[in-house]
């Protein structure tokens, strides 16, 4: 059976979408099952309160980011097409694409901080519920859930990176936008 070049890029995509998080996990099982201060959840940084604070911290800043986003991008719009109606050099559907590109990523970075938040709220749950008792590969329930929490963390942290990315993105092409608008500005006055 042969793979054709489609499904191998997707096969590329889902492992390198996986990679992170695999490599997360790996990481936090191996501080918790290595230090064992986190372990018994006595660390300042696994503690319910700052674990739940973490992430509605930064699920307001990524919200707060896209609604001050939100609000540029019409003016980055308007300006496009007074820029480059004309032009056929420049496709501006191709404009609008990484545009919109930019919220998609940020859209994909909000809600997987607001479902590691969902995470990490039912891992503190299911860590406090007697009833309910785990154990997996030689680890108990209480190990289990500090893992996944500490993985939504290492997990979050990296969706923190993406969305200052996407923000350098979106900075670099405002301000191509800029340069290009006053040298268009520049040539209509020369006219």
């Amino acid at each position: 059976m042969m793979i054709n070049k489609k499904d191998s890029t997707k096969i590329k995509k889902i492992i390198m979408k996986s990679f992170p998080v695999i490599i997360s996990f790996g990481i936090s099982y191996l501080i918790v099952k290595n230090i064992e201060s986190v372990a018994k959840g006595t660390v300042a940084f696994i503690k319910d309160d700052f674990v739940l604070n973490f992430f509605i911290v930064l699920l307001s800043l990524a919200i707060a980011v896209i609604a001050l986003l939100y609000s540029n991008v019409e003016k980055i719009r308007e300006s496009l097409y007074r820029v480059f109606k004309n032009r056929e050099d420049i496709d501006i559907g191709k404009l609008e694409e990484k545009i919109a590109s930019i919220f998609r990523e940020l859209k994909g970075d909000t809600l997987f901080i607001f479902l590691s938040l969902v995470v990490s709220w039912v891992a503190i749950i299911v860590r406090e519920v007697k009833e309910i008792d785990i154990m997996i590969f030689n680890i108990n329930k209480k190990e289990l859930c500090y893992i996944i929490e500490m993985n939504s963390i290492i997990l979050t942290l990296y969706a923190l990176w993406d969305i200052i990315l996407t923000l350098f993105k979106l900075s670099e092409a405002s301000q191509e936008l800029s340069q290009r608008l006053f040298n268009f500005d520049i040539s209509n006055k020369n006219k």
